[in-house]
């Protein structure tokens, strides 16, 4: 479905984050910084990258989502772990696509998810040891987690790799 007004897909990084937001908004996207850098947020966001205006922007952000499920932080929020020139990339192929009304190219966008699944695997070690040298509170906790997505994110990765 179309919209009546253009918008865009953006990515938004928060340096208390160590995540990737990936949303939407028909708005301009420094108003939709402001709305999300509010006192509950631990530092403000900062613009990434901001693709071409386009009226297909909700079913695009969509698609970008189910594309890159596998490096979801969490189910129920848009924020996705990875390398960001490489979110970029997917960000603004599937945008592209949908802009020209070409199909999107789903065997180069898994192989893109593919390698970010990969560097999300390597980043656990980083993020533990960031917990542990700052006296964050939760690296235990942290650690289970990782290991389960981990496991979870080995069995996808090779799977991946074997078809």
């Amino acid at each position: 479905m179309r919209g009546k007004k253009k918008g865009v897909v953006y990515i938004l990084g928060c340096e208390a984050i160590s995540a990737w937001k990936i949303g939407c908004t028909y708005r301009s996207p420094e108003e939709r910084v402001s709305d999300l850098s509010t006192t509950s947020a631990p530092s403000r966001f900062y613009i990434k990258h901001v693709s071409q205006p386009i009226y297909s922007y909700l079913e695009a952000e969509a698609e970008i989502h189910r594309i890159l499920n596998n490096c979801r932080v969490s189910r129920n929020r848009e924020f996705f772990y990875g390398d960001v020139s490489t979110l970029i990339e997917i960000v603004d192929e599937v945008v592209s696509d949908f802009s020209t009304g070409r199909e999107v190219d789903s065997g180069k966008l898994k192989k893109l998810t593919i390698e970010l699944r990969g560097d999300t695997l390597n980043n656990y070690e980083l993020i533990y040891q960031h917990m542990v040298d700052n006296g964050i509170e939760g690296a235990n906790q942290f650690v289970k987690l990782a290991n389960c997505r981990r496991q979870e994110g080995l069995a996808w990765y090779k799977q991946r790799r074997a078809s």
